[in-house]
């Protein structure tokens, strides 16, 4: 079944983690492919089976945040005049229960051609010459959530890097209630969005929670080793392939009866044609078609 796109604004940081632990972020994405060195997919799966917290926040992650206000505002004043709407900001995106995949975006705005993009601010120590894998599996992990009804989605990122002293000094200033601003002018990147990367990390994420999280199959670095323990009621390996087995039936049939509308469709309307051709008679939707075609309901 084709899965739906939902989305929230949480109302405190306890609401919007508890929505976290049942998909896998595009933050998760990350640690999960292997592209970062501060996360792991074992690290990630306990957490995803409530048997470790989640990150507290580090002394980057807290200077990064008290940042993320003065590159929004820098976003605004430098491209306000080709950006025509600024959305909400901290809005969860997140598919029904057909997939697993969620994200929060730094913010979604839409560009001079009246199409929907996704911003996103960085932070770091040092400058980037390209982006790094991570940051392009994270936009695409979000795209996937908060773009689906764009033909041709793209991301544009902010990239501002702090020396130690600058992010200490930073930090202070903040503390005092003092308006912050950034110390340079941040990076621009913008690109298109890669659709087989977006289908890939939608897929992997589906798979990813399905297999470790509700079937308790273990990861790699697991096999040989005793197995994370999670919640009663998850099921043997032998099961995923019934699972698996039956909602590609559910996925076949869908599929089929969307066919089968189409092809009632096209053949109702050259029904009408026809009789319209022979009878100069336009038929709505009060005649039934089924057997011949009488009038009424």
């Amino acid at each position: 079944m084709t899965p739906t796109i939902k989305s929230c604004i949480p109302k405190n940081r306890e609401e919007w983690l508890a929505l976290r632990r049942n998909y896998i972020t595009a933050t998760d994405l990350v640690a999960i492919r292997g592209e970062v060195s501060w996360d792991d997919p074992l690290s990630t799966l306990r957490r995803k089976l409530g048997l470790e917290p989640e990150k507290a926040p580090n002394a980057r992650m807290t200077v990064g945040n008290i940042l993320e206000k003065a590159l929004r505002a820098y976003a605004m004043e430098a491209y306000g005049s080709t950006i025509k709407a600024w959305k909400n900001q901290g809005e969860v995106f997140y598919y029904d229960e057909a997939n697993h995949l969620a994200s929060t975006p730094d913010s979604i705005y839409t560009n001079e051609v009246d199409q929907d993009e996704l911003l996103e601010l960085k932070t770091g120590g040092t400058p980037w010459l390209t982006l790094p894998k991570r940051v392009v599996t994270q936009v695409h992990a979000q795209a996937a959530t908060s773009l689906p009804h764009v033909a041709a989605p793209a991301y544009r990122i902010l990239h501002c890097y702090v020396t130690d002293e600058e992010a200490e000094e930073i930090v202070c200033r903040a503390a005092l209630g003092e308006v912050v601003k950034l110390p340079r002018e941040p990076e621009h990147f913008r690109n298109p969005c890669i659709p087989e990367l977006i289908q890939e990390l939608r897929d992997q994420a589906r798979t990813w929670y399905e297999e470790h999280v509700l079937l308790g199959m273990p990861l790699p670095c697991q096999l040989g080793h005793e197995p994370t323990k999670g919640p009663e009621g998850r099921k043997d390996p032998e099961a995923v392939m019934a699972y698996r087995s039956a909602k590609q039936a559910v996925d076949d049939l869908d599929k089929d009866l969307k066919s089968a509308k189409e092809t009632l469709e096209e053949a109702k309307k050259t029904v009408r044609e026809r009789l319209k051709g022979d009878t100069g008679l336009l038929l709505g939707d009060d005649w039934n078609l089924d057997v011949g075609w009488t009038k009424g309901r």
